[in-house]
């Protein structure tokens, strides 16, 4: 991931709390460090491993015995492949699945259909971006410097990813702004009251942005009519599910599908889930395996284009990292072969 240095003038942002609050937006997944304060408050900028390694202490050694990387280095780390044709990308922070949609979106040569996105997690990931969505369709400013991405231009999506302008619970929503009409099923163990609300349309507001008539600044989405003030929506709709063969009938739409899994779907930390009890290492074994042969039955191999993993440090145990990885990746290859 990239340190950079950020200044906000005392004349706009008039405390160090205000500052680091929008700094926050800005940069979701990052830390702040002050180094001046003349006519601005300067900041350092760069990755933040603090949560993580507070909520799984065995992170650090976990993390180099497994694959030599430091709790900075995970950042970046990514490994994107294409088997049979089929983009593949796994990462430990989820932001990183954006990636991958934007091979997609650069592959397509005619006029692309919103995919059937399963997100496979804990979390539904469809928390505030402070990305600023331009007039040009798919692309987006950062709220800070000048710098611009293209989502049909993976180069310019790892840029934003690598800077933290993407976050792990926001990281959706230039995928959903790109191609309004995407169809979002939530898949969880831990159903909230959405489960027995069915299919919700969901829309993704912009509103006027400070920064000018050029830029819209982009709004939570909400199942709720849009902000009166909005002036454009990006539709899409949001379900949420607990029972995976509940997906059954995906098998008959012609629509591209996007697997996209989190593995604190499997199992959250304690400290993340005061809910319900931590499964056992062999418990998780179980339900990766349970995982895959409702994927071999689903009938829904032929359609997914795109599998995305995030190793989620910080929300699933590391120590089970080494043996759960190569178990779901090893049951999607075999599911998943022509």
């Amino acid at each position: 991931m990239i340190e950079e240095y950020v200044s906000l003038p005392k004349s706009i942002v008039e405390s160090t709390q205000l500052a680091e609050e929008l700094l926050t937006r800005i940069f979701p997944d990052m830390e702040f460090v002050l180094q001046e304060s003349q006519e601005c408050w300067r900041y350092l900028v760069r990755p933040c491993s603090h949560g993580a390694l507070r909520h799984d202490p065995l992170l650090f050694d976990q993390l180099r015995s497994w694959l030599n990387l430091d709790p900075v280095a995970m950042f970046a780390w990514h490994q994107l492949r294409q088997p049979q044709g089929r983009i593949w990308l796994e990462a430990f922070q989820h932001s990183w699945a954006l990636l991958a949609w934007s091979h997609w979106v650069a592959t397509q040569k005619q006029t692309l259909t919103p995919p059937l996105i399963l997100h496979v997690d804990a979390h539904n990931d469809l928390g505030s971006s402070n990305l600023l969505a331009t007039r040009t369709p798919g692309c987006f400013a950062a709220a800070v410097g000048d710098a611009t991405m293209n989502f049909s231009s993976p180069e310019s999506v790892a840029r934003f990813i690598e800077r933290g302008l993407i976050g792990i619970g926001n990281f959706l929503i230039p995928l959903l702004w790109t191609l309004p009409g995407c169809e979002l099923f939530h898949v969880t163990r831990h159903p909230s009251t959405h489960t027995i609300a069915g299919i919700q349309r969901y829309q993704l507001a912009a509103l006027p942005a400070i920064f000018g008539s050029a830029y819209l600044s982009l709004a939570r989405p909400s199942p709720a009519p849009p902000p009166t003030d909005a002036v454009a929506v990006a539709p899409f709709t949001f379900c949420e599910v607990a029972d995976l063969d509940q997906l059954a009938q995906l098998a008959q739409r012609d629509r591209p599908i996007f697997l996209d899994i989190d593995m604190d779907y499997f199992a959250l930390l304690p400290s993340r889930n005061t809910a319900t009890a931590m499964p056992t290492q062999e418990e998780v074994l179980a339900l990766i395996a349970e995982f895959g042969r409702w994927l071999g039955r689903s009938g829904l191999r032929q359609h997914i284009a795109v599998v995305t993993v995030a190793y989620s440090p910080g929300f699933f145990p590391s120590a089970w990292l080494p043996m759960a990885v190569p178990a779901l990746r090893n049951l999607l290859e075999m599911e998943l072969q022509p």
